[in-house]
């Protein structure tokens, strides 16, 4: 690894010993060499820990931050403050980067000096790696997703994806602690004010999609964060004080209802089955019955499986 690498790429992991060994060499394995691969320990209970130091000890890139558990947000604003490359790239436990994501991200920054952040095209995989559902922009121009102004915003793809300007970032305010979920979009929302985004049009990576993933779990906190973000938004462009509405952000706790969590966890699998009745019927179907067991009261799923092809 150079003195002063080019890039920094930034994952926190908590107890995610099943899937650090594939993450890690995706990344390690990329057609990009000049990076350094900063990874933060998030108070895992599981052999996480020891998994990162032997794979350290085998590629001089990897640097280990170890930390009591403080959660996602606090893990990548650690991880970003302690970066050294002129871009940094997030990527997360379980998902994986094409080999040539990170060079291609790159060469699109050097022929791109306007940008501050570029994504690519992801898949949804499940645990199996099967894939769930893949995604593009809807239009060439990306920061109209961010515009707030109809009352609506989305990310312009997945958080994993992200290679942004190291300067652009500490330019915008970086992550902000008070948003436990949905950090990166309140990131992107400011960013795009600093300078261009981009999307590169291929499939550079997979995003793991489970019941048990934040994406899965926290539905409805995800939801209070997204308006939050807008109408934070809406004060910036007039001046305004930001204060009150981020303590409202800082007040969201992730639900502990068991109740809540299932139903949450019952359409994220609704949300899986819907998307594979069609090309894999039987598995289709299989998270249908799944979203049901989490959720009897889930009339969609109901209605997705007793209209589901027969056979």
């Amino acid at each position: 690894m150079s003195a002063d690498p080019h890039l920094s790429v930034v994952m926190s992991v908590f107890n995610g010993a099943d899937l650090l060994y594939k993450t890690i060499e995706c990344v390690v394995n990329q057609s990009y060499r000049d990076f350094e691969f900063i990874i933060i320990n998030d108070g895992s209970t599981d052999n996480s820990l020891d998994i990162l130091q032997k794979c350290a000890d085998q590629d001089n890139r990897i640097i280990i931050l170890d930390q009591h558990n403080q959660g996602l947000t606090s893990s990548l604003i650690t991880g970003c403050e302690r970066a050294k490359g002129k871009y940094i790239a997030r990527q997360d436990v379980g998902d994986y980067s094409f080999p040539t994501r990170l060079e291609k991200q790159v060469n699109c920054f050097q022929s791109h000096p306007n940008l501050v952040a570029v994504f690519c095209q992801f898949q949804v995989v499940d645990e199996n790696g099967v894939v769930i559902s893949q995604h593009q922009p809807e239009t060439d121009d990306i920061k109209s997703v961010l515009d707030y102004s109809d009352g609506d915003i989305a990310a312009p793809s997945h958080h994993g994806s992200a290679m942004f300007s190291k300067t652009a970032y500490f330019q915008a305010g970086g992550y902000r602690q008070e948003f436990r979920f949905a950090q990166d979009l309140d990131l992107w929302v400011r960013m795009k004010t600093l300078g261009d985004i981009k999307v590169i049009d291929e499939i550079l990576y997979q995003a793991l999609l489970s019941s048990n993933t934040i994406s899965g779990m926290h539905h409805r906190a995800q939801k209070k964060y997204h308006n939050i973000i807008i109408e934070s938004a809406r004060v910036r462009s007039h001046n305004g004080d930001e204060q009150p509405i981020l303590r409202q952000a800082s007040a969201i706790k992730p639900s502990t209802n068991k109740f809540i969590l299932n139903a949450d966890k019952s359409s994220t699998l609704y949300f899986m089955g819907s998307c594979l009745l069609l090309k894999q019927p039987q598995l289709g179907k299989a998270y249908l019955r799944k979203a049901l067991a989490k959720n009897p009261l889930n009339l969609k799923a109901w209605y997705k499986l007793l209209n589901a092809p027969k056979g």
